[in-house]
Order: C-alpha cells, then sequence, then structure tokens
C-alpha cells in the first residue's frame, strides 16, 4: 500500500505507482503551457519532492483519494513554479521513474479538445488504470498458458461487454460454447477485482473506493468509442 505504511515497502509502492500514473501529469504540465522538456523536468522533480519529503504520509489517511490529491499537489507545484534548474540540485541526477516523453507527445496530439484540465487528467488517470489492471490480467493469462484465451475475449471487459460470435470463438479456442461463457465470466470477475485493488491502493478508506469506482465508470461511459 501507498497510503498509511512507512518505510521501504511504502516507498517501493509509491514509487511504482508514480510510474504508473506519471502521464496524467505530465499532460496536466503541458496544458499549463510548459514545454515538452519543461514539463517532464516538472513531473520528475515533483514526483522526487513527494518521494523524499513524505507528502503522501502527511496527506489525510482516512478521506485522501491519490488521483485527487496528486492533481490538486501539482497544481499548487506548478503555481508556486518549484521547480530545479539543475539535475544535480534533484539529486544528482537521479530520476525516480522514466517518462517516455516521445510517446507521451504523439499521445497528447490524438487527444479530444474541448474539455477541462482536470477533465483530460480524470481521463487519462482512468485510461492509466485499465492499461495497469489489463496488463495484470495479460500476465496472469500467459502464466496459466492461455494467452490465446484472453487476446480473444478481452473485449467483454469494456464498452458494451460484446466479445464476437460464441460458435465461432468455441472453434478457434477449441471450446465449448459453456466453456466460453465460464471464460467470459472468470476474466470478468477478475477484472472487477483487480480494478478495485488499484484504486484500494489509492485511496484511504472504503467510502473512497465505492467512490472512485463510481468516478470511473462514469468517465470511463463519458468516453467509450
Amino acid at each position: 500500500m501507498a497510503r498509511g505504511d512507512n518505510g521501504e515497502a511504502a516507498r517501493q509502492a509509491l514509487e511504482e505507482l508514480c510510474g504508473a500514473y506519471w502521464y496524467p501529469l505530465y499532460g496536466f504540465a503541458r496544458r499549463r503551457g510548459l514545454s515538452p522538456d519543461d514539463a517532464e523536468d516538472a513531473v520528475q522533480a515533483f514526483f522526487l519532492k513527494l518521494l523524499k519529503q513524505d507528502s503522501l504520509g502527511r496527506a489525510d489517511r482516512e478521506r485522501g483519494r491519490l488521483r485527487s490529491f496528486l492533481l490538486g499537489a501539482l497544481s499548487n507545484f506548478l503555481a508556486q513554479r518549484w521547480r530545479n534548474e539543475s539535475a544535480a540540485k534533484r539529486g544528482g541526477g537521479a530520476k525516480p521513474l522514466r517518462i517516455d516523453q516521445t510517446w507521451a507527445e504523439e499521445r497528447l496530439t490524438q487527444e479530444v479538445d474541448g474539455s477541462t484540465e482536470s477533465e483530460d487528467f480524470d481521463r487519462e488517470w482512468a485510461y492509466a488504470l485499465i492499461e495497469r489492471v489489463f496488463g495484470r490480467l495479460e500476465r496472469f493469462h500467459e502464466a496459466k498458458g492461455r494467452e490465446r484465451v484472453f487476446e480473444r475475449l478481452k473485449g467483454c471487459l469494456l464498452g458494451d461487454g460484446s466479445y464476437g460470435d460464441e460458435a465461432e470463438i468455441a472453434a478457434e479456442l477449441e471450446l465449448s460454447g459453456a466453456g466460453v461463457r465460464s471464460a467470459v465470466f472468470q476474466m470478468r470477475q477478475r477484472f472487477r477485482r483487480y480494478v478495485e485493488e488499484e484504486i484500494r491502493d489509492t485511496v484511504g478508506s472504503e467510502a473512497d473506493l465505492r467512490e472512485e469506482l463510481s468516478h470511473l465508470c462514469r468517465v470511463l461511459a463519458e468516453h467509450q468509442g
């Protein structure tokens, strides 16, 4: 858990979350007018500040949400122009996470205008969370030797939940119709569990978990293509 714990385990958990959710913050910084290099520099310095000063440890553990906390903290960070001007001042060039600026810039150019900065951030946070969950699901199925099942049926997890013609899939995967339905049911169950686990690692209470789940569903529903 990244919140409410102490020691190296908590630090490693926070670093992992930073690595998973850096892009929404990078996008936010770019929309605030920073150049790609300045946005990368700001996000790196921002995360290093969190890691060094244990800012999350001082946040409200009972009511805090990592998503809203990070957005507010970065907004203040940028408004105060709290940025070091050299890598040496940020710990000798050490970086807590890898930022793929080229990939991020390409992704930014594909996004639709017309939404607010916070709405963009929430959408990107939701996509990052779902990508993380899909990665876990893929690794789970690979470990079970069921990569083909995952690739063929993963469409059932988002959108309208459809996954194609059952008879065709059954023949392709060498399963019965009941086997296909069972695989879909189990995949959806595991997907929901992984989503809850990912969100639980970013909130301070079960009430926050339920609220974040509802928020995630709203954001995804608004941006289904």
